[in-house]
């Protein structure tokens, strides 16, 4: 018997990114053996119970170029000292840290990033102008995994040198309760959107939305899940929702355990998603395998999950007035809620799900 090609997980992200990493050693742990460099977190626990070797390192998410030469440095430190067939980087800090890092290890070190969304569109300016370069710099350096076939053309229209592949994202969706719902027994229904409250999540778009929608509907209640996590954006959302009055009708919750963020999607009317960039989109994916239509922007992700008219709607990005209408026939309709429901259930058990994503990504490992 051969034995298991050794791989190396590194981010600093959790969210989607987590997930995506928690499938990948959960559908492939049998044919790789794994090792997670992460911050102390539900991830890291996780892995540990399946079994992997997990190493915790409080990776910083903003710039800070002490504690990230630090992290490159021991990064550089625990890969020089052990060995791997494999070097697989996740999320744009961890993807930078490796990829330097990278040219120092033996000259048959194979290099995989994942950007889980491009780091440089997330910032505006001078900021975003050096992230830019930065990337370019960096993206001949191994290979790149894009998790959507969108955002695969993306990645390489703006990174031109880098050879990309595609493992999609997915979703379980037999661990997802289905509920059909058209509107609790008082009559209430439910507009979720859940992200971080910030720039590339787009919340003051959802916000916006929401405060139309309920002039328009007096049983509508609003939750938004996200606050206190990375975030850049509640004080400003509090602050104009306090303004138009409707504070009592607006719940604006702290970032929930996956379990819990769940529990209150499955409860939806119609989830949004008002994101200016992804790479996946977990919270979409995750609304259609639970039967919930989706309003979402036409952004990387979204694209390839939805299709418009038949398992949801699309809409540009701060194209306020489409969401308002597509949301209010969906808000009318509970027909076309449960048909578009039962559609988007379909396609993502047909097109994606995790294990099949991962076993893609097995077959990039096994090629390297």
């Amino acid at each position: 018997m051969n034995p298991k090609l050794r791989v190396l997980l590194v981010t600093q992200a959790l969210g989607g990114v987590a997930t995506h990493i928690e499938h990948i050693i959960r559908f492939s742990r049998d044919r790789f053996q794994f090792t997670l460099i992460a911050p102390p977190s539900p991830l890291a626990e996780n892995a540990r119970k399946l079994g992997v070797e997990v190493v915790e390192y409080n990776f910083t998410r903003e710039v800070e170029p002490v504690a990230d030469l630090a992290a490159a440095f021991f990064l550089w430190k625990w890969c020089r000292n052990n060995s791997y067939d494999v070097y697989h980087f996740h999320s744009s800090k961890a993807g930078a840290y490796g990829r330097i890092v990278a040219p120092l290890l033996k000259k048959t070190a194979k290099t995989l990033y994942t950007p889980h969304a491009i780091s440089f569109l997330g910032f505006r300016g001078m900021k975003g102008t050096v992230f830019y370069m930065l990337e370019r710099l960096l993206s001949g350096i191994g290979r790149v995994v894009a998790v959507s076939r969108s955002e695969k053309i993306t990645l390489e229209r703006f990174l031109p040198h880098a050879k990309v592949a595609v493992a999609w994202c997915g979703v379980v969706s037999d661990e997802l309760s289905v509920r059909e719902i058209i509107a609790t027994e008082d009559g209430e229904m439910r507009l979720v959107f859940s992200g971080r409250l910030n720039y590339q999540k787009n919340p003051e778009m959802f916000m916006r939305v929401a405060i139309r929608l309920l002039g328009m509907f007096p049983t509508l209640r609003v939750y938004m899940i996200g606050a206190g996590y990375h975030d850049s954006e509640s004080q400003a959302l509090r602050a104009r929702l306090s303004k138009s009055g409707l504070t009592s009708r607006v719940s604006i919750l702290d970032w929930l355990p996956a379990e819990e963020n769940r529990e209150i999607m499955q409860a939806a009317t119609v989830v949004v998603l008002t994101s200016r960039f992804e790479s996946f989109g977990y919270v979409v994916a995750e609304a259609m395998a639970m039967k919930i239509p989706v309003v979402a922007t036409k952004v990387d992700g979204p694209s390839d999950l939805i299709v418009p008219g038949e398992t949801g709607f699309l809409v540009d990005v701060d194209d306020d007035d489409s969401m308002v209408e597509h949301i209010t026939t969906l808000l009318r309709s509970p027909l076309l809620r449960s048909e578009l429901g039962r559609n988007g259930c379909e396609r993502i058990k047909a097109h994606f799900e995790a294990n099949a994503g991962v076993s893609e990504l097995s077959k990039i490992y096994l090629s390297l």
